[in-house]
């Protein structure tokens, strides 16, 4: 084991622990030790290995079926069933915020679609209210505004994504939140187009994930303190890090 270790490292005296952490990684996936050639050990040893690829990959997936379903805290669950309502938002600077994103997706889906059935219910007809203030200032008559009941849904999605986050442990969140919503949201009665229920509901999910998971991101970013050197590092490696 130690001449693999020493192979995967180059058979020299500077093996870092990337190498070596490879070298034992690759022992547990194939079940092989190889030896080096210029190592005093006669052959190279083959044992049957209790872990392969196939019953690790079998094992991770069940396990995350398993756990994934009662993953979520009852906060967590009420406001995703809570997409099957219409709900009003608040007059706030967060909603209307929001508002100028429902605006944008119904627009993106006046375009897929082309389908006054699946738009008119989410369209406002009257006079913007506070809410929509953000889209009045900024429009020129090529804007839209959304109903409150849309803005409400798009905002619980958001706040539903923000929740979900710390507790998902996947290596695809935004396809699992499209999971985990879709059932909830296609029983909204605002969506009354039988023909585009389905798609019109997985694109305005894919489509608030994206700004969503970007602030996330960049929070945490800007939350890092950046790593301070008090003299001049030996390798560059440290200035990557």
């Amino acid at each position: 084991m130690f001449s693999h270790v020493r192979l995967k490292g180059g058979s020299n005296d500077a093996t870092d622990a990337r190498a070596a952490d490879y070298a034992l990684r690759q022992i547990l996936r194939c079940g092989i030790v190889k030896a080096s050639h210029s190592s005093n050990t006669a052959e190279n040893v083959n044992y049957i290995s209790p872990v392969n690829i196939l019953n690790l990959q079998e094992n991770r997936e069940s396990f995350t079926k398993h756990t994934e379903q009662l993953i979520f805290p009852i906060e967590v669950r009420r406001n995703i069933h809570n997409l099957k309502k219409c709900i009003i938002p608040d007059n706030n600077i967060f909603s209307a915020s929001v508002a100028f994103l429902a605006g944008y997706i119904i627009k993106k889906l006046e375009d897929l679609f082309h389908c006054d059935e699946c738009l008119t219910p989410l369209l406002c007809t009257s006079i913007p209210g506070p809410l929509l203030q953000l889209i009045a200032i900024q429009n020129r008559g090529g804007l839209v505004y959304p109903k409150d009941i849309f803005v409400g849904i798009i905002q619980l999605i958001a706040e539903s994504i923000q929740q979900m986050l710390p507790f998902l442990q996947h290596d695809n969140p935004g396809k699992y939140i499209l999971e985990e919503l879709y059932p909830h949201l296609v029983q909204n009665p605002i969506f009354v187009c039988a023909n585009h229920r389905d798609s019109v509901c997985k694109y305005i999910i894919k489509t608030t994930v994206k700004p969503v998971l970007s602030n996330l991101c960049l929070e945490t970013t800007d939350s890092v303190k950046r790593f301070a050197l008090n003299f001049k590092p030996k390798s560059r490696k440290v200035l990557k890090l």
